[in-house]
This record gives structure tokens, sequence and C-alpha cells, in this order.
């Protein structure tokens, strides 16, 4: 059975908002900075018994018109009330419930307030390789609801970003125009919100934690590198980390992709090619976009990325980690074992068509001598292969699908955490902790344990039936691991003697700590063992990082 727990809270407690002043509809009253509201009311809706959640809340202007693909604007004027029932749409992409007035946040909250100490603050951002998802994407009932029982309640805050072209155009138009990297700025913009805002709903702008999943969490982990970072208490990576989407300078990567855009808007022969993407309809824009990811050779489908523009991102994410130039902020980060078998084409047969994608992955291909190593490193021996522990196992497929899910999993996720944490370490910041996840009721499968598999435990979302009495509990510590982070930075909370103890990345004379969640639908172990899988073929990566663009 899914993770649900409901707890009774005596109807005697003190409450200081006006959300619990007996009226049905939860409502909390909040002063933004925008000079022309002094005030707006949210009205929420009852998620369930213990939780209220206040949706469409605006934290910037609406971008459009001029303010296509420029970065977000406080608004001018608020409403007075917000009575929003649903989520408001996300922003555009392939999806169907999308608009380009997408600049809004919600809230979930324990329905009863305590009378103390404000809660802390945990913003989630959703994944979709900066090019699908939406504030809607995760359901937080249960996350929120095992908080309350296990008294460690909370405030979660979950806001859009721009995506696709939209939020990470690239190109010297979109760098001339100071177009770059507009759905990173959004994630700013939210977190300026909530820093103002968040105190009226019950939360603690001092202890807020930012986590994501996916591309989400690269955006979370480029908060750390980018010219003023956001103040935090926390950030937590599930798959994804800075250059986990290469990264290249905003006129170098993908050099090809903007004069494809015009191609498919019919833009190109446009007097002002940029002035013609933002006035051309929305949907045309989606429609181009959407044309494009069905070309391998962006990205593999995935060409919308944060990128250089050194003036948000001022330098290249490795550079900037391994020079200290980083805000000091505790991190939680992990990986699935099998992190690249969902993205790679599952019809390779061939060394060049593992060729072909590495260079179609990165936005400025890599060195002769680079691909060639790689080829070196990485066996097209099955055994070898990701997914991992599968034996000489191929699928029905050729041998060389599991040599480049193996590669791209490493290029993408693997080699970028390690780097991310050995920097941080180097540079005299030991608040860091990892986790591999390698349990799955389902074993053996092609995709294995595949991109962001884990995130479903660490929020609770796992199903008895279908994960087994073992995946439930293996879930329950691992949400608890969350839970603690989130309260006081930290996994192991304040009773670390009740779970198993998960050392720093650089503690106790190991340099390289993480913790291994293992077992399938009858056993699970939370174990420690050394980040040093495929030591060598990670470390040759991370050698050579401006070849990986990274």
């Amino acid at each position: 059975m899914v993770l649900k727990h409901v707890i009774a809270v005596s109807a005697a407690l003190l409450c200081r908002l006006n959300l619990c002043s007996g009226r049905e509809q939860p409502a909390v009253t909040y002063y933004p900075s925008s000079p022309n509201t002094p005030s707006v009311t949210v009205y929420g809706s009852k998620q369930s018994a213990d939780i209220d959640l206040f949706f469409g809340i605006p934290f910037a202007k609406p971008p459009l018109g001029d303010l296509r693909f420029q970065a977000p604007q406080p608004p001018d004027a608020l409403p007075s009330s917000i009575n929003q029932t649903g989520y408001r749409p996300g922003c555009m992409s392939s999806g169907s419930d999308v608009s380009e007035d997408c600049l809004y946040l919600s809230v979930w909250r324990p329905n009863k307030c305590t009378g103390t100490d404000a809660l802390p603050v945990f913003v989630w951002l959703y994944g979709g390789s900066f090019i699908e998802g939406s504030a809607g994407a995760f359901n937080f009932t249960d996350f929120l609801e095992t908080a309350i029982e296990r008294s460690q309640p909370m405030i979660i805050v979950t806001p859009n970003y721009r995506l696709g072209p939209f939020g990470f155009g690239c190109g010297q138009e979109y760098l001339s125009h100071n177009a770059s990297n507009s759905g990173l700025k959004d994630v700013v913009a939210a977190l300026n919100w909530v820093q103002e805002n968040i105190k009226s709903f019950g939360g603690d702008p001092n202890r807020v934690t930012l986590g994501g999943q996916s591309a989400g969490g690269v955006a979370a982990s480029l908060m750390t590198l980018i010219k003023d970072p956001p103040k935090l208490n926390g950030i937590v990576l599930n798959s994804g980390y800075p250059s986990a989407n290469p990264l290249a300078p905003t006129t170098e990567g993908f050099p090809e992709l903007y004069p494809a855009l015009l191609d498919a808007t019919n833009c190109t022969n446009s007097n002002d090619t940029f002035q013609c993407l933002r006035a051309i309809d929305a949907v045309i824009l989606q429609n181009a976009t959407n044309q494009l990811r069905e070309e391998p050779r962006f990205a593999l489908g995935f060409p919308w990325n944060p990128n250089v523009d050194y003036d948000l991102i001022p330098d290249r994410p490795s550079y900037l980690l391994s020079q200290g130039k980083f805000a000091r902020i505790p991190i939680l980060a992990g990986d699935d074992l099998d992190e690249g078998t969902i993205f790679v084409q599952t019809d390779t047969n061939s060394t060049q068509g593992v060729v072909n994608q590495i260079e179609w992955l990165e936005p400025v291909n890599p060195s002769q001598a680079s691909v060639d190593t790689l080829l070196e490193l990485y066996s097209n021996v099955p055994a070898l292969g990701c997914p991992y522990g599968t034996g000489n196992q191929t699928f029905g497929l050729n041998p060389q699908y599991k040599r480049i899910a193996s590669m791209y999993g490493d290029l993408a996720f693997q080699h970028a955490r390690r780097w991310m944490l050995e920097q941080m370490n180097a540079n005299d910041w030991c608040q860091t902790w990892t986790w591999l996840w390698d349990a799955s009721p389902h074993p053996g499968t092609r995709t294995g344990i595949s991109h962001t598999f884990d995130a479903q435990y660490f929020l609770g979302q796992v199903d008895e039936r279908d994960s087994g009495p073992a995946g439930v509990a293996i879930s329950s510590l691992a949400l608890e691991y969350w839970l603690n982070f989130i309260h006081y930075a930290d996994p192991n909370g304040q009773c670390p003697g009740e779970i198993t103890y998960w050392p720093k990345y650089q503690e106790g004379g190991a340099s390289a700590n993480m913790l291994l969640f293992s077992g399938g639908n009858t056993t699970f172990n939370a174990s420690v063992i050394q980040d040093d899988y495929r030591k060598e073929q990670i470390a040759y990566i991370n050698a050579h990082l401006i070849d990986f663009n990274s």
C-alpha cells in the first residue's frame, strides 16, 4: 500500500495565520513587495485531512509579448485575492496543459499551525530535460503526511520555470538580447518570492532547502555557481548536477540549432530573426521545438540546456568548482545504478553508432582522441555494460547498446556528480553526502534501475503491490534521510543511531563515502561503500572536462 499517514492535531493549538480562523476554505494573506498591491489573500484547497494546497500564486509578470525569452520581471500589480482550484498550466512544452503565461507556484502546508517556530521550506524543481515538466508533476501528499506523522512538518513550494527555446535558447542572438538562461532566472525569481513571502504561510525563510530531479537537479545545483547565489540552507540533487546536461558557451553550443529553429518557424529570411521568433504564435514555436527534438544530432533530442553566458553563469561549471567559486551550501546528491539506459538508441549496432551518439550528446564535438579513448575504456563486452549486473544478457539488442548506455550514464551524470563532490571537498567544503540507488522489485530489465527511478522511493510514492514490503521499507528509510536533511541539513538528523549512519563524502579517513541502497521486493539494505566504480573511465572524463563540455 502507498505510504499514507494521518495524524490528529489538537483543536486547542494556537494559530498564527488566518488560515486557521475556522473557515472551511483555507486562506493566507501575504504582503508582496509590489508597490501597487499592499496585500494578497490566497484561498486554498484541502488536499487531505492534514494538508492545504494553494495554487496559482504568481511570482513574475507573464512572459508574453516583448517579455518572451527575457528574464522574469516583477509584477507591476497583483490581484487582491487568488482563488485557484487547480494547478496553473505548465510552461510551453509538448504537454497538453501548457501556456506561455506560466510563472506561478503552488504552496503545500500542514493545515494546522502550532504557534511554535516557523517550518522549514522545501522548494522542488521538476525534471524533464529542460523541455518537459511542470510544477504539478509530483503529488506531495504522501511525502508531507509522512513528514507530519514523524513530527517533521514543512512547507513545500513547487514553481514552474520556462523550458526549451522559451527558457534556454542558445546562439549569438540570444546572448545579444540578454535572453540566455531565462529558465534559470525563473528559478531565482521563485526563490526570491519564497524569501519575501513564505513567512506568511508559516515557513522560515532562513531554512529553505532546494531540491530537484534530473533537469531540476541541474538547475538546483547551478544555484551554487551563479553570480548572486540565493539564500539556501541545503540542496538535494536527484540525478542532476552542474554539467549533467553538457554546458557550452551560449554562442558555441549546437551552432546549427538556432538556424534550424529559424527554418522550422519560417523566420530565416526575416530582417530581425530574433524578433520574428519573439512575435510568432507560441504554438508555432513549440511545434518547431517538437520537430527539432526528432533530430538525434541535437543532443539526442535534448539540446535546450543552461549555457555559459558569462553573466548568470560566469564560467564553465567544472572551472568554477575547481577554483572554489561556489556557494557553501550543504549538498545531498545521488544517482541510480543505470542512468544511461533510457536515453540512448536501442538500435545501436556498431561502433560508428556509438560514436555518433557521443558527438550528438555534446554541444561542441569532443576531439577524435577523446572519442577513441572512450571506445577503449568502455568495452563492448556485454557483462561490463549497462544495465550493470546483468551479465551477458543483451535483451535481444546488439551489445553496443549496453556499451553506449554505460558511456552516456557516466558522461551525463556520474562524472558530474563525482567531480562536483571532489572539488567541493578539495576546496574545504565537506558538508556533502552522496548515494547510489540499486534497489528494485524488478531487477534484470533492459532499462535496469534507470534515471530517477529512486525518486518515487525518496518521496514515499511506492506501492506494496508493486514494490513488495521491502520496497515500502526502504522507501520509508530513504524518506527519513530526506526529511532529516530538510530539517537539519544532515541526512542523519539529530538521532543518527536510529538509522544506518550516512557519512559525509569525506569523513573518517575516507575520501569518497557513498550510501548504497540495494535490494529487491523481499530484502533491502543501506550500506556504506566507496564512490570508485568505473574509476579509470570517469577519471578520464574528468581529466578532459573542456572536451566534454563541462
